[in-house]
């Protein structure tokens, strides 16, 4: 099963991320794997536009901006990818 993100990919962390809620992976070869750990800098990072960076062996995701494993429900779904093409 393929990743609901791909590397490169620009996603928003949810805003209402808390501490001790269960997140889950909806893709992946680990689909349906729980994590309920959320650090503080990962609650920094509320609301953010973040970048993916990778996946990790555990089949969470690693961004480019903070520590941590991210799971996919950890961020908001977006309907719009923005792309920017240099004019010169």
């Amino acid at each position: 099963m393929d990743y609901l993100y791909k590397p490169g990919d620009t996603v928003r962390i949810r805003k209402d991320l808390s501490m001790g809620h269960s997140y889950y992976m909806k893709s992946g070869p680990y689909a349906e794997q729980e994590s309920d750990y959320v650090s503080n800098e990962m609650m920094a990072m509320r609301g953010k536009l973040v970048h993916i960076d990778h996946t990790s062996f555990f089949g969470s995701y690693k961004i480019k901006e903070c520590n941590g494993l991210w799971d996919d429900e950890m961020f908001e779904i977006t309907t719009h990818q923005f792309r920017c093409k240099s004019l010169l």
